[in-house]
């Protein structure tokens, strides 16, 4: 883990993986959900694979999140259309 990216859903994932994934869709479960034991196999394996600084309950560093290219332009569109009323 070296930090999360907060992008549009048309922006690629880059070189990360999505941490929310789709459980339903038009009603209907979109993929088979995992056993309870795969459940706690990933959430051993994630927090296996975070770096020992963020896994202390004092004085931990802020996890870095930015925000992606796409996400950040669109926001700038966004304000710079509030600003001039449009």
């Amino acid at each position: 883990f070296t930090g999360d990216v907060i992008a549009l859903a048309k922006d690629d994932a880059q070189a990360g993986e999505p941490l929310l994934q789709p459980v339903m869709r038009d009603g209907e479960l979109a993929a088979p959900l995992p056993s309870l034991a795969e459940t706690q196999a990933r959430a051993r394996q994630q927090l296996a694979a975070l770096p020992d600084k963020y896994k202390t309950l004092r004085h931990a560093p802020a996890y870095p999140v930015r925000f992606s290219e796409r996400l950040n332009a669109e926001r700038e569109r966004l304000l710079a259309a509030i600003t001039n009323g449009v």
